[in-house]
C-alpha cells in the first residue's frame, strides 16, 4: 500500500480529509491505513473510525465492505484523518500520513494519491492539551454544517498538494470492528451562567507543561488561539435571568463512551462549550475534576449544525454552556465499543451483584476496543498490569482475547524508543517517552500475563516474538541483583501499589522480588529454560526466609553501615504477593492464610485491627486478594468484599473506578477514572464465585469448575471460543451446567 500525506507538513494538531466520488457499483471494498486516527463517512453518513493502534513503524489495516453505502449514482467518500503528532501515552510521535485502496473485486481501482486532500480549516489547530496523556481540545470555528461537506460539497475546505512517504510495515486489525450504536441522552437541570474572575485558576499535574509545552511537543497556552481552561474556569452559576449565558445538564444514565452528536439551530452569532465527565459534583459537571480538561467548544454562525467531535470520550453527564441564542433539539454520542461482549448474559437475584456484574461489563467493553486500556476517558493507554487483570474479563465477555493478542503482539514488535533504556519496555504502549520514565515490575506482568494468554487461548504463536524480549528483560533486572541474588534499587518508577506499601520500595523490596521470582519460573516454563526456573525457585525461598517472621511478611530491606537489615514494616498488599506467588502456602502455613482470609480485606477496621499493617489499595492490592481468594476458595469473601467495593460504583455509573469508595454520599470530590479497563475482571470473581466456572480450554474441550458453596440464584450464558456458549444456573445452591457439544467438565 502506497501512503500519502499533505506536502512538506509535519504538525501538530492537525486535521485533513480525503475525499473522492465513486459511482453505484464502482467498488466494494475500501482499505485504510492512517496515523493518528480517522473517521470514515459515506454520503455524509458515518461509516467507522480506526484504525486499530500499533506501535513504532507499524500500522493496521481497516478493511471495509462499502457497496452496500454506495446507493446514489454518485456517492461521496469522505476519510478525514486527525494527526496529534505529539508526546502522548495513547499515540507514538511519528509523521501523519494515510493510506488508501479502493477495490473492485481484486483490481485496485484507486488510491489515497488520487484522493482530494483537503485542510479541515474550521477546526482550531493551535489549542492546548486535554491532559499529558491524550491529545488536544477540539475547538471549532464554523460557518456552516460540516455534515454539508461529508455529503459532498467538498469545495466548502481547500486542497492541498499530497507527496508520497515511505508505507510502515502493515498489521491486520485482527479485533472486530465495533458495532456503532447511537444513542440520546436526557435533558436534566438548567440555569444560568455568568463570568467571574476564577478565585482558584486551574491547576493539575500537568500545569508546567500547559504553560510551556516543549516537552509534549504541543502548544503552550500563550501560544494557543483559544484556551478552554482559561474560559471554562470563569463559568459561575447564577439565579439571574439576565445572565450572558445559560446551561444545560444531560444524561446518559450511565457512563458511555463514543463521538459526541449535538443537533442545535443557531439563531444568531453563539458560542457553545461542552463539559463532560463521569459523574456529578455538587449537581454539577466539573471540566478538571482527574487533572484532565473534560471539554471542547464550537463557535457558531447562524444556522443549523449537526455538531460532531471527531475523537471519543467518556461520560455520563455533558453540560452545555450556550452563549446566544441557541435551541438544542438533540445531544447523544455515536458508540464505540467492544460488542462482542453482547453474547455474555447474566441474570442474578442478588440487586447488588446483578449491578456490579454489569459494571464490570461495561467497564471492559469500554476498554477493549482496539488494545486493552487503563481507562477510555483519561489516557485510552495500554497499560501493563492493568492489562493482565483486564484480559482475564475478556476471555469471560467475550470467549476469546483478540484485543489482547493486538495488545501483546504491540510490545512483541517494539524495538525502541528515544529516550528508553537498553531492554527495557514501555509500561504503557503504543505511546511516546517524553522523560524516559518506566515502571520496571511491568515488565514482570507482561511475562505473567503472556504466559496466562497462551494457557487460556492455546495460542503459541507470540511464544517466538516474545522470546527475545524475555531475554532482554532478564538481562536487564540481572543488572540490579545484589551478592544474594536479589533485586536492589531499580531505577525508574518502582511501583507496587498505591498505598503505603509504595513508601519501602527502597532498597530489597520484598514484594518486586516476589514478582521477580514468578517472572523468572514463569519464563523459564514458557521458553522452555530451566536456569531461569531455578533462578526464580532460589530467590522465591531467599526472599521467604528473609522476609517471613513467622506472622507476617516484611516489606523491605535496606542497607545499614553496608549490610541488609529487614525493616518493621508491614502492608497488607506484601501478604497477599505471598499468598498468591507461592512463598505462602496452606500446607506449612494454614494458620497464616486464614489470618490474611478472615480478618483482612477491605472491612478490616485498620485502627483496631492489626494497625501496623498498612491497608492495600484498590489498584493493585485488593484486586491482588481477589485472586488470592480464588485460590483459597474463599467465594463468600469474594460476595462480600465486592458489594462493599463495587456496589457504589455500579449504582453511579454502572462501571467500576479506579479508586476505592466507601460511602453512598457522593458530595466529596472523587478522583480517578470511574470506567478502568482491569476492574472488569471483577465479573471472572463473581460468576467463579456464584457458579465454581473457572474458564475453558478450547483445544481441550474442557469447561473447569470449582465446588462453590454459594446459594444465591444466578444464571449465565457464556462465550466459548467464536461460536459455542455454556449455560450454568445456579437454583439456590443447586448448580446445572449445559455444556456445548463435545464439551466435558473437570473439577480443579
Amino acid at each position: 500500500m502506497r501512503t500519502f500525506w499533505a506536502k512538506n507538513r509535519s504538525e501538530a494538531n492537525d486535521e485533513l480529509c480525503f475525499t473522492m466520488k465513486l459511482g453505484k457499483g464502482q467498488a466494494t471494498k475500501l482499505k485504510i491505513v492512517a496515523r493518528d486516527f480517522f473517521n470514515l463517512y459515506i454520503n455524509g453518513q458515518f461509516i467507522l473510525c480506526g484504525p486499530a493502534r500499533a506501535g513504532h513503524g507499524y500500522l493496521r489495516v481497516e478493511e471495509v465492505d462499502i457497496a452496500p453505502y454506495l446507493t446514489e449514482e454518485e456517492n461521496a467518500i469522505a476519510i478525514d484523518v486527525l494527526s496529534y503528532y505529539a508526546i502522548t501515552l495513547a499515540t507514538t510521535y511519528e509523521q501523519a500520513l494515510v493510506g488508501i485502496e479502493v477495490l473492485q473485486g481484486d483490481k485496485l481501482i484507486a488510491e489515497a494519491c488520487d484522493f482530494a486532500c483537503h485542510h479541515m480549516t474550521d477546526k482550531v489547530q493551535k489549542t492546548e492539551r486535554a491532559t499529558s496523556q491524550r491529545g488536544f481540545i477540539e475547538w471549532y470555528i464554523q460557518s456552516f454544517d460540516r455534515s454539508e461537506f461529508f455529503k459532498g460539497n467538498f469545495e466548502l475546505f481547500p486542497t492541498l498538494e499530497t507527496e508520497e512517504l515511505p508505507c510502515p510495515k502493515l498489521l491486520p486489525r485482527r479485533v472486530h470492528q465495533f458495532t456503532y450504536e447511537q444513542i440520546s441522552a436526557r435533558r436534566g437541570r438548567e440555569f444560568y451562567v455568568r463570568f467571574a474572575k476564577p478565585r482558584n485558576p486551574w491547576k493539575c499535574d500537568m500545569t508546567d507543561l500547559l504553560d510551556d509545552s516543549s516537552s509534549l511537543k504541543s502548544f503552550s497556552r500563550s501560544e494557543c488561539d483559544r484556551v478552554f481552561s482559561w474560559t471554562a474556569d470563569t463559568f459561575k452559576e447564577t439565579k439571574h435571568e439576565d445572565a450572558p449565558a445559560r446551561a444545560e445538564i444531560w444524561d446518559f444514565k450511565r457512563d458511555r463512551t463514543g463521538r459526541f452528536q449535538i443537533n442545535v439551530k443557531v439563531n444568531a452569532d453563539a458560542t457553545i462549550y461542552l463539559i463532560f465527565d463521569e459523574v456529578l459534583i455538587n449537581s454539577d459537571v466539573m471540566y478538571c475534576r482527574e487533572s484532565i480538561m473534560h471539554g471542547m467548544a464550537w463557535e457558531l454562525k447562524k444556522g443549523e449544525y449537526n455538531l460532531e467531535s471527531f475523537d471519543m470520550y467518556t461520560c455520563r453527564y455533558i453540560k452545555l454552556v450556550i452563549v446566544g441564542d441557541v435551541e438544542v433539539s438533540s445531544v447523544g454520542m455515536i458508540t464505540v465499543e467492544n460488542k462482542d461482549t453482547q453474547r455474555f448474559k447474566y441474570d442474578c437475584t442478588d440487586k447488588a451483584l446483578h449491578k456490579i456484574l454489569g459494571a464490570a461489563l461495561h467497564s471492559l467493553e469500554q476498554n477493549a476496543t482496539d488494545i486493552l486500556t487503563d481507562c477510555p476517558s483519561r489516557e485510552r493507554a495500554g497499560w501493563l498490569c492493568d492489562s493482565f487483570f483486564s484480559a482475564q474479563a475478556e476471555h469471560l465477555f467475550t470467549g476469546k482475547n483478540r484485543v489482547e493478542y493486538n495488545h501483546l503482539e504491540n510490545y512483541c514488535l517494539y524495538n525502541g524508543m528515544k529516550g528508553m533504556r537498553e531492554y527495557v519496555l514501555p509500561m504503557c504502549y503504543p505511546s511516546e517517552s517524553r522523560n524516559g520514565n518506566f515502571i520496571p515490575q511491568w515488565m514482570c506482568w507482561l511475562v505473567l500475563e503472556t504466559a496466562q494468554y497462551q494457557n487460556r487461548t492455546c495460542d503459541n504463536s507470540l511464544k517466538e516474538m516474545l522470546e527475545e524480549k524475555v531475554a532482554g528483560i532478564v538481562k536487564f533486572f540481572s543488572q540490579y541483583e545484589n551478592e544474594l541474588g536479589l533485586l536492589e534499587d531499580l531505577p525508574g518508577w518502582v511501583f507496587v501499589e498505591w498505598s503505603r506499601a509504595n513508601d519501602f520500595v527502597a532498597g530489597v523490596n520484598f514484594p518486586t522480588n516476589m514478582l521477580y521470582s514468578a517472572t523468572l519460573e514463569t519464563a523459564g516454563k514458557l521458553l522452555g529454560i530451566p536456569k531461569y526456573e531455578e533462578k526464580g525457585k532460589k530467590i522465591r525461598q531467599l526472599v521467604r526466609q528473609m522476609s517471613y517472621n513467622g506472622e507476617f511478611f516484611a516489606d523491605h530491606a535496606i542497607r545499614v553501615n553496608g549490610e541488609l537489615k529487614v525493616q518493621d514494616d508491614y502492608s497488607e498488599t506484601c501478604q497477599y504477593y505471598a499468598i498468591y506467588f507461592g512463598l505462602a502456602n496452606r500446607k506449612d502455613d494454614g494458620e497464616f492464610i486464614e489470618k490474611m482470609m478472615e480478618d483482612f480485606g477491605v472491612t478490616r477496621d485498620d485502627t483496631t485491627v492489626y494497625p501496623h499493617v498498612y491497608k492495600s489499595n484498590m489498584f493493585i492490592g485488593n484486586f491482588i486478594r481477589l485472586m488470592v481468594l480464588s485460590k483459597e476458595r474463599f467465594y463468600e469473601r469474594i460476595i462480600e468484599e465486592c458489594k462493599q467495593m463495587f456496589y457504589v460504583m455500579a449504582k453511579t455509573t454502572s462501571t467500576l473506578w479506579e479508586n476505592r469508595v466507601q460511602r453512598d454520599d457522593l458530595k466529596y470530590h472523587i478522583v480517578g477514572s470511574c470506567c478502568h479497563g482491569f476492574a472488569g475482571s471483577v465479573g471472572k470473581f463473581l460468576v467463579e464465585a456464584l457458579t465454581g466456572y473457572r474458564g475453558f480450554d478450547e483445544s481441550q474441550k474442557i469447561i473447569y469448575f470449582s465446588a462453590t458453596n454459594i446459594n444465591i440464584s444466578s444464571e449465565f450464558t457464556l462465550p466459548i471460543g467464536d461460536e459455542d456458549e455454556c449455560i450454568i444456573e445456579n437454583d439456590r445452591g443447586k448448580i446445572t451446567v449445559s455444556l456445548p457439544r463435545g464439551y466435558r467438565v473437570v473439577y480443579v
